[in-house]
Protein backbone atom coordinates (compact mmCIF):
# COMPACT_ATOMS: atom_id res chain seq x y z
CA UNK A 1 0.00 0.00 0.00
CA UNK A 2 1.17 3.45 -0.36
CA UNK A 3 -1.03 4.50 2.61
CA UNK A 4 0.71 4.41 6.18
CA UNK A 5 0.03 6.01 9.69
CA UNK A 6 3.28 6.10 12.54
CA UNK A 7 3.31 7.62 15.32
CA UNK A 8 6.22 8.87 16.43
CA UNK A 9 7.43 8.99 20.33
CA UNK A 10 10.51 9.37 22.59
CA UNK A 11 11.74 9.33 25.63
CA UNK A 12 9.06 7.64 27.48
CA UNK A 13 11.66 6.57 30.66
CA UNK A 14 10.68 6.61 34.15
CA UNK A 15 11.45 5.22 37.51
CA UNK A 16 8.05 3.64 38.25
CA UNK A 17 4.86 2.42 37.70
CA UNK A 18 3.23 5.85 37.97
CA UNK A 19 5.68 7.46 35.92
CA UNK A 20 5.01 4.71 32.83
CA UNK A 21 1.30 5.41 33.59
CA UNK A 22 2.08 9.35 32.37
CA UNK A 23 3.19 7.95 29.06
CA UNK A 24 0.36 5.46 29.25
CA UNK A 25 -1.89 7.90 28.87
CA UNK A 26 -0.11 9.65 26.59
CA UNK A 27 -0.24 6.82 24.00
CA UNK A 28 -3.42 5.91 24.71
CA UNK A 29 -4.69 9.23 23.24
CA UNK A 30 -2.03 8.84 20.20
CA UNK A 31 -4.32 5.71 19.55
CA UNK A 32 -7.32 7.04 20.09
CA UNK A 33 -7.09 9.43 17.24
CA UNK A 34 -5.12 7.27 14.84
CA UNK A 35 -6.80 4.04 15.30
CA UNK A 36 -5.45 3.14 11.99
CA UNK A 37 -1.99 2.88 13.23
CA UNK A 38 0.57 0.66 11.69
CA UNK A 39 3.94 1.01 13.14
CA UNK A 40 5.17 3.11 15.99
CA UNK A 41 8.87 4.40 16.03
CA UNK A 42 10.50 5.37 19.21
CA UNK A 43 13.33 7.43 19.14
CA UNK A 44 14.62 6.34 22.62
CA UNK A 45 15.35 6.40 26.09
CA UNK A 46 12.60 4.07 26.38
CA UNK A 47 13.31 3.28 29.91
CA UNK A 48 15.42 4.91 32.66
CA UNK A 49 18.00 2.82 32.70
CA UNK A 50 18.62 -0.55 30.07
CA UNK A 51 19.19 -3.16 32.51
CA UNK A 52 16.48 -2.61 34.75
CA UNK A 53 13.87 -5.33 34.53
CA UNK A 54 11.76 -4.13 35.98
CA UNK A 55 11.68 -0.92 34.04
CA UNK A 56 11.42 -2.75 30.86
CA UNK A 57 8.08 -4.80 32.61
CA UNK A 58 6.68 -1.10 33.82
CA UNK A 59 7.29 0.00 29.74
CA UNK A 60 5.46 -2.71 27.96
CA UNK A 61 2.70 -3.49 30.52
CA UNK A 62 2.11 0.28 30.84
CA UNK A 63 -1.28 -0.18 28.46
CA UNK A 64 -2.71 -2.91 26.19
CA UNK A 65 -1.99 -0.15 23.27
CA UNK A 66 1.79 -1.61 23.59
CA UNK A 67 0.59 -4.98 21.69
CA UNK A 68 -1.36 -2.89 19.20
CA UNK A 69 1.46 -2.71 16.90
CA UNK A 70 5.08 -2.78 16.14
CA UNK A 71 7.28 -0.77 17.79
CA UNK A 72 10.41 -0.09 15.95
CA UNK A 73 13.26 1.47 18.73
CA UNK A 74 16.76 3.22 18.71
CA UNK A 75 18.51 3.51 21.46
CA UNK A 76 19.00 6.37 23.63
CA UNK A 77 21.05 7.35 26.24
CA UNK A 78 19.34 5.57 29.21
CA UNK A 79 19.50 2.22 27.35
CA UNK A 80 23.06 2.49 27.10
CA UNK A 81 23.33 2.65 30.57
CA UNK A 82 23.25 -1.18 30.55
CA UNK A 83 24.17 -3.40 27.77
CA UNK A 84 22.24 -5.20 25.13
CA UNK A 85 18.80 -3.50 25.69
CA UNK A 86 18.04 -3.17 22.15
CA UNK A 87 18.25 -7.00 21.24
CA UNK A 88 17.10 -8.11 24.94
CA UNK A 89 14.35 -6.83 24.46
CA UNK A 90 13.19 -6.31 20.92
CA UNK A 91 12.80 -8.16 18.15
CA UNK A 92 14.84 -6.37 15.07
CA UNK A 93 15.23 -6.61 11.22
CA UNK A 94 18.60 -8.20 9.94
CA UNK A 95 21.09 -5.55 10.44
CA UNK A 96 24.76 -5.07 9.88
CA UNK A 97 27.32 -6.79 11.87
CA UNK A 98 28.38 -4.60 14.85
CA UNK A 99 28.85 -4.11 18.32
CA UNK A 100 25.52 -4.68 19.49
CA UNK A 101 25.92 -3.55 23.36
CA UNK A 102 24.98 0.36 23.36
CA UNK A 103 22.81 -0.06 20.84
CA UNK A 104 21.76 -0.84 17.15
CA UNK A 105 21.75 0.69 13.51
CA UNK A 106 19.14 -1.09 11.20
CA UNK A 107 16.95 -0.50 8.48
CA UNK A 108 13.35 -1.61 7.26
CA UNK A 109 10.91 -0.66 4.78
CA UNK A 110 7.14 -0.62 5.49
CA UNK A 111 4.96 0.32 2.47
CA UNK A 112 6.71 3.22 0.67
CA UNK A 113 8.57 4.51 3.16
CA UNK A 114 12.58 3.37 3.99
CA UNK A 115 13.14 3.67 8.24
CA UNK A 116 16.67 3.94 8.79
CA UNK A 117 17.09 3.47 12.65
CA UNK A 118 20.85 4.93 14.18
CA UNK A 119 22.46 4.56 17.36
CA UNK A 120 23.60 7.78 18.46
CA UNK A 121 25.31 5.65 21.69
CA UNK A 122 28.27 4.92 18.84
CA UNK A 123 29.62 8.23 18.34
CA UNK A 124 32.76 10.38 19.32
CA UNK A 125 33.42 13.94 19.24
CA UNK A 126 33.55 14.18 15.77
CA UNK A 127 29.71 12.40 15.40
CA UNK A 128 28.64 9.54 14.18
CA UNK A 129 31.55 6.23 13.92
CA UNK A 130 33.09 6.29 10.80
CA UNK A 131 31.39 2.38 9.99
CA UNK A 132 27.74 3.79 10.53
CA UNK A 133 28.26 6.77 8.81
CA UNK A 134 29.76 4.48 5.56
CA UNK A 135 26.56 2.03 6.07
CA UNK A 136 24.27 5.00 6.31
CA UNK A 137 25.49 6.28 2.99
CA UNK A 138 25.30 2.91 1.50
CA UNK A 139 21.89 2.03 3.09
CA UNK A 140 19.84 5.42 1.72
CA UNK A 141 21.49 5.07 -1.90
CA UNK A 142 20.43 1.87 -2.02
CA UNK A 143 16.71 1.66 -1.00
CA UNK A 144 13.97 2.34 -4.13
CA UNK A 145 11.52 3.69 -1.65
CA UNK A 146 9.68 6.95 -2.06
CA UNK A 147 10.19 8.10 1.25
CA UNK A 148 13.36 8.08 3.15
CA UNK A 149 12.86 8.75 7.08
CA UNK A 150 15.72 8.62 9.78
CA UNK A 151 15.28 8.20 13.15
CA UNK A 152 17.78 8.93 16.07
CA UNK A 153 18.26 9.86 19.92
CA UNK A 154 20.41 12.86 20.16
CA UNK A 155 19.28 15.50 18.35
CA UNK A 156 21.47 17.51 15.45
CA UNK A 157 18.95 20.70 15.18
CA UNK A 158 17.07 21.07 18.89
CA UNK A 159 17.27 24.08 21.27
CA UNK A 160 17.38 21.40 24.05
CA UNK A 161 20.37 21.40 26.72
CA UNK A 162 22.32 19.18 24.40
CA UNK A 163 22.44 21.39 21.11
CA UNK A 164 26.23 22.28 21.38
CA UNK A 165 27.68 18.81 22.90
CA UNK A 166 30.51 17.84 21.13
CA UNK A 167 28.98 14.75 19.37
CA UNK A 168 26.03 16.64 18.39
CA UNK A 169 28.19 19.39 16.85
CA UNK A 170 30.00 16.66 14.92
CA UNK A 171 26.89 15.08 13.82
CA UNK A 172 24.87 18.15 12.89
CA UNK A 173 28.22 18.88 10.52
CA UNK A 174 27.94 15.59 9.35
CA UNK A 175 24.39 15.82 8.05
CA UNK A 176 23.97 19.04 7.12
CA UNK A 177 24.39 18.72 3.75
CA UNK A 178 24.17 14.95 3.53
CA UNK A 179 20.68 14.13 4.86
CA UNK A 180 19.46 16.07 1.04
CA UNK A 181 21.88 14.72 -0.85
CA UNK A 182 20.52 11.14 0.06
CA UNK A 183 17.17 12.56 -0.37
CA UNK A 184 16.02 12.07 3.46
CA UNK A 185 12.92 13.49 3.94
CA UNK A 186 12.57 13.90 7.76
CA UNK A 187 14.58 13.14 10.53
CA UNK A 188 12.61 12.24 13.74
CA UNK A 189 14.54 12.67 17.11
CA UNK A 190 14.44 12.87 20.90
CA UNK A 191 16.77 13.05 23.94
CA UNK A 192 16.04 16.67 24.71
CA UNK A 193 12.45 16.71 25.95
CA UNK A 194 11.41 19.93 23.70
CA UNK A 195 9.07 20.20 20.89
CA UNK A 196 11.08 21.96 17.65
CA UNK A 197 10.40 21.63 14.23
CA UNK A 198 12.76 23.00 11.46
CA UNK A 199 11.90 24.11 7.94
CA UNK A 200 13.54 22.33 5.35
CA UNK A 201 17.46 22.69 6.04
CA UNK A 202 20.02 22.09 3.47
CA UNK A 203 23.85 23.01 4.54
CA UNK A 204 22.70 24.34 7.48
CA UNK A 205 20.56 26.72 5.96
CA UNK A 206 16.33 26.99 5.32
CA UNK A 207 15.86 26.34 1.33
CA UNK A 208 13.30 28.19 -0.22
CA UNK A 209 10.14 26.52 -0.88
CA UNK A 210 7.15 26.28 -2.85
CA UNK A 211 3.82 25.95 -0.59
CA UNK A 212 0.45 25.45 -1.48
CA UNK A 213 -2.41 24.91 1.12
CA UNK A 214 -3.61 21.10 0.93
CA UNK A 215 -6.83 19.64 2.93
CA UNK A 216 -6.37 16.40 4.11
CA UNK A 217 -9.26 14.10 6.38
CA UNK A 218 -10.56 17.84 7.30
CA UNK A 219 -7.62 19.44 8.23
CA UNK A 220 -5.99 22.25 6.08
CA UNK A 221 -1.95 22.11 6.38
CA UNK A 222 0.75 24.11 4.30
CA UNK A 223 2.58 21.51 2.45
CA UNK A 224 6.07 21.73 0.70
CA UNK A 225 6.61 21.08 -2.95
CA UNK A 226 9.41 18.97 -3.52
CA UNK A 227 11.93 21.03 -0.85
CA UNK A 228 15.92 20.64 -1.57
CA UNK A 229 16.20 19.38 2.28
CA UNK A 230 15.48 18.06 5.21
CA UNK A 231 13.05 18.30 8.11
CA UNK A 232 14.01 17.74 11.72
CA UNK A 233 11.47 17.01 14.24
CA UNK A 234 11.26 16.43 18.24
CA UNK A 235 7.68 15.41 19.03
CA UNK A 236 8.91 16.45 23.10
CA UNK A 237 8.82 13.63 25.74
CA UNK A 238 5.85 11.18 26.25
CA UNK A 239 6.82 10.65 29.23
CA UNK A 240 6.62 12.16 32.84
CA UNK A 241 10.45 14.38 32.41
CA UNK A 242 9.39 17.63 30.81
CA UNK A 243 12.24 20.24 30.11
CA UNK A 244 12.75 23.84 29.51
CA UNK A 245 14.21 25.03 26.27
CA UNK A 246 17.42 27.20 25.62
CA UNK A 247 16.98 30.53 24.39
CA UNK A 248 16.85 31.29 20.92
CA UNK A 249 19.74 33.62 21.15
CA UNK A 250 22.21 30.46 22.25
CA UNK A 251 21.33 28.73 19.03
CA UNK A 252 20.88 31.10 16.55
CA UNK A 253 24.54 31.40 16.27
CA UNK A 254 24.76 28.17 15.45
CA UNK A 255 21.90 27.20 12.73
CA UNK A 256 18.87 29.36 11.56
CA UNK A 257 15.72 29.24 14.45
CA UNK A 258 13.36 26.59 14.16
CA UNK A 259 10.10 26.99 12.10
CA UNK A 260 7.77 25.52 15.06
CA UNK A 261 9.40 26.00 18.81
CA UNK A 262 6.86 25.07 21.85
CA UNK A 263 7.26 24.80 25.30
CA UNK A 264 5.66 21.64 26.24
CA UNK A 265 4.71 20.88 29.96
CA UNK A 266 3.05 17.66 29.56
CA UNK A 267 3.91 14.29 27.56
CA UNK A 268 3.92 14.93 23.57
CA UNK A 269 3.59 12.82 21.05
CA UNK A 270 3.56 13.28 16.43
CA UNK A 271 0.61 11.39 14.37
CA UNK A 272 2.20 10.97 10.58
CA UNK A 273 -0.33 9.65 7.97
CA UNK A 274 2.08 9.23 4.27
CA UNK A 275 -0.36 9.19 1.49
CA UNK A 276 1.47 8.47 -1.78
CA UNK A 277 3.40 11.07 -2.22
CA UNK A 278 2.92 13.78 0.16
CA UNK A 279 3.25 13.43 4.47
CA UNK A 280 1.38 14.77 6.95
CA UNK A 281 2.57 15.99 9.78
CA UNK A 282 0.83 16.49 13.33
CA UNK A 283 1.84 16.74 16.79
CA UNK A 284 0.07 17.03 20.16
CA UNK A 285 0.25 17.64 23.51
Amino acid sequence: SDETTFLHITDSQGQNEWDYAIFAEALDKAYELYPDTDLVVHSGDMVDYGSNVNYWRYFFDSTDNMQSAPIMPVAGNHEAKGDFALVDNFLLPDHPEQDETLGVYYSFDYNNIHFMMLNTNDTDDNGLSEAQLKWLKRDAKRTTARWKIVVLHKATYSNGSPFDDKEVVGMREQFASLMPQLGIDMVLQGHDHVYLRTGAMNGNEIVEIETTETTYKSTVYETMTDPNGTVYAIPGASGCKNYTAKSNAQTDVLFPRAEVIVNCTSPAFAGIRVDGGTLYYDAYT
